[in-house]
């Protein structure tokens, strides 16, 4: 009787070990390669209603809802994220304020000084403009690994 419970309760252990293997394997591998010719893609067609349409709600809509699913890349002649800042701002939509200002840093620090037409725009939510280049210096000196400042501010 006792070396049945003993088998029983291995039993039970051993499915709840497989069980959590199972749920750490398929919630920790969701890293999924970004179809970026998709993105570009959807990038054209946001700035196609932008230009032609002049429906300054939708792309502001449209350029969230991208921005949820890809990572922003600011192409040099489109400028998609610094576009959607700007509009947000303008018309007082929800763009992430600081923390995504800080992103567009260094999107925009490769084009020398284009940073400086936002110097307003930054300072309007707490940035200044040594803070912006210093991030410029950090960003040029990690060109490879570069971590915004962002990741650390923390919302109270």
């Amino acid at each position: 009787m006792m070396k049945s419970a003993i088998l029983k309760q291995k039993k039970t252990l051993y499915v709840v070990y497989v069980v959590l293997s199972i749920l750490f394997n398929l919630t920790s591998c969701r890293t999924k390669e970004l179809n970026y010719i998709t993105y570009y893609n959807k990038v054209n067609e946001i700035d196609s209603i932008y230009r032609f349409k002049k429906d300054t709600i939708k792309v502001i809509k449209e350029y969230k809802k991208l921005f949820n699913k890809y990572p922003p890349r600011n192409q040099e002649r489109i400028d998609e994220f610094k576009t959607y800042i700007v509009l947000s701002d303008k018309y007082q939509k929800n763009f992430g304020g600081k923390k995504t200002l800080y992103k567009l840093i260094p999107l925009v620090a490769p084009y020398g000084e284009e940073y400086k037409d936002l110097f307003d725009l930054y300072k309007k939510y707490g940035i200044d403009s040594l803070q912006i280049k210093n991030e410029i210096v950090k960003w040029k000196k990690n060109l490879g690994n570069y971590t915004p400042v962002y990741t650390n501010l923390i919302r109270k």
